[in-house]
């Protein structure tokens, strides 16, 4: 691992503004003016890779962003956006993004760990609990510790900070009903290819494949997996419900995706001080907060279409509901503590903002 994240100490690599600039996506770039900014008279044309699909709550969200900043930048920014994998998946995307192909995508948590290690910790099951959790802690002081981390680590750094769906993840099956971790003894799950993340499959018992998720329909359909750990309105939005027979919310692990900037395009910008990028960065934090409340409503419609295709909600009881729990702090002393990856000051200063 790249880093150990420990008591907050708060980094101030993000003053170190890049001051190179460009004009256009694929253009050849010109000399800055005296403001910083680019100094062409087109637009600074940004390619938003995504994986999640256009019409869900993301991509909505997705599509407020690219329109926000062309607005208020009174057209010198334009951001292409291109929802549902088209560009390819979260890692594809990422590097695509590091290495200026793409300028910005969006890459869950799980998956970031191949760039940076900076949310590794989200996976860890159990130590957050609702989304005003999350965007309390992603609007304190740690959001700019933890860009630093990625921008020491991959020259970028994340536009948004997403809580996928606005709710945990649940197990969806396509065989049998899940309702204890021993019934996921056996069974073959899909997996995103995090360390955390296959340390609680493996304390389940079940048999990892990690899979890009573009992947995840076909390698259900042909029995590949039989299982995936996804939240309820991911599952709904992307046609699961024709393949799934059961789901079951267990309210363990949350997923938190970077829309992550890549530096060539910070570059194209004018640096991390312009003010192009102040303003791409002040539309992004609007429209986190706009998914977080949209997404309210449309989980709620989810499930009602989830139970309307055949699908079964799975409801546990408190004592089922226990044994996930248990199994989740099952894997703490694997990752949490002295030496370990993360500190146990860094988690009570997660929990605090519960």
């Amino acid at each position: 691992m790249k880093k150990r994240l420990t008591a907050i100490t708060l980094a101030l690599a993000m003053t170190l503004g890049l001051t190179a600039c460009g004009n256009t996506s694929g253009q050849n770039q010109q000399p800055a003016g005296e403001s910083g900014q680019p100094a062409s008279d087109e637009p600074i044309v940004l390619r938003f890779a995504d994986t999640d699909s256009a019409d869900s709550v993301a991509g909505q969200g997705g599509q407020m962003f690219c329109d926000l900043v062309e607005e208020r930048t009174d057209g010198r920014v334009v951001v292409e956006y291109y929802p549902a994998s088209q560009l390819g998946g979260d890692k594809a995307i990422t590097e695509a993004a590091i290495a200026g192909t793409v300028d910005i995508a969006k890459c869950s948590n799980g998956n970031f760990v191949q760039f940076s290690d900076a949310l590794e910790w989200v996976d860890l099951p159990g130590v957050l609990s609702s989304v005003e959790q999350v965007r309390k802690l992603f609007t304190s002081e740690y959001r700019d510790e933890v860009n630093a981390q990625i921008l020491e680590d991959t020259g970028g750094i994340a536009l948004m900070f997403d809580v996928d769906a606005g709710e945990p993840r649940a197990i969806g099956s396509t065989k049998k009903e899940i309702r204890v971790p021993a019934d996921m003894n056996g069974v073959k799950v899909r997996s995103t290819g995090s360390e955390i993340e296959l340390a609680l499959f493996n304390n389940w018992g079940a048999s990892s494949t990690s899979l890009d998720w573009g992947e995840v329909y076909t390698a259900m359909q042909q029995n590949l997996v039989e299982t995936t750990y996804n939240q309820v309105q991911t599952l709904e939005i992307n046609s699961f419900g024709e393949i799934l027979n059961y789901i079951t919310p267990i309210n363990q692990s949350w997923v938190v995706s970077a829309k992550f900037i890549g530096p060539k395009a910070i570059e194209k910008l004018g640096g991390l001080d312009s003010e192009l990028f102040q303003i791409v960065q002040e539309c992004a934090l609007e429209c986190e907060v706009w998914k977080d409340k949209a997404f309210v409503e449309a989980n709620a419609e989810s499930y009602e279409k989830l139970k309307e295709q055949g699908v079964t909600i799975v409801e546990l009881t408190d004592e089922e509901m226990a044994l996930w729990t248990e199994a989740s702090e099952a894997i703490w002393d694997e990752f949490v503590g002295e030496g370990k990856p993360i500190s146990y000051d860094f988690i009570e200063y997660v929990q605090s903002f519960a």
